[in-house]
């Protein structure tokens, strides 16, 4: 099943307590979804621009946190698709309950390695750019991240 359509989400950040966290956003409806979880956000209106609002479980309106939002169209973004992000505070809970917020405004879970590979697919990087991605990624050293 080709799901190249849908739009995606996940937490971009390492899944432990930091002081910041961004839950990354691509596909058709990131920008409502970004509406959706931080209404009265002005940053679908202001694109590439970054807004502070408040963000919301859609439904219940019950505050999860004050963060950070930008939204960049596609194609000029690194998945070739409209873009958006949330950058709250980077503790596990708040992190899944905003990734949380965005699946119930109507994303679905990325798959690993998804953003990248919708890259590659819509010209964004090449092959050896995806997979140099993947090796800086997993990098456990200098010399292995200068590779």
């Amino acid at each position: 099943m080709d799901r190249r359509g849908d739009t995606i989400a996940a937490i971009a950040t390492a899944r432990a307590s930091a002081a910041l966290g961004i839950i990354r956003i691509s596909g058709p409806q990131a920008g409502p979804i970004l509406d959706a979880v931080m209404p009265r956000n002005r940053a679908t209106h202001h694109p590439r621009q970054v807004v502070v609002a408040v963000a919301r479980r859609p439904g219940s309106g019950a505050m999860i946190d004050r963060a950070l939002c930008f939204f960049c169209p596609g194609p000029g973004t690194v998945t070739g698709e409209d873009t958006a992000e949330i950058q709250g505070h980077g503790g596990p809970l708040i992190m899944e309950r905003l990734l949380q917020a965005v699946l119930d405004a109507g994303a679905r879970l990325a798959e690993p390695g998804e953003f990248t590979y919708r890259g590659f697919l819509n010209g964004r990087m090449d092959l050896t750019q995806a997979e140099a991605v993947m090796g800086l990624i997993s990098a456990r050293s200098d010399r292995a991240a200068r590779a």
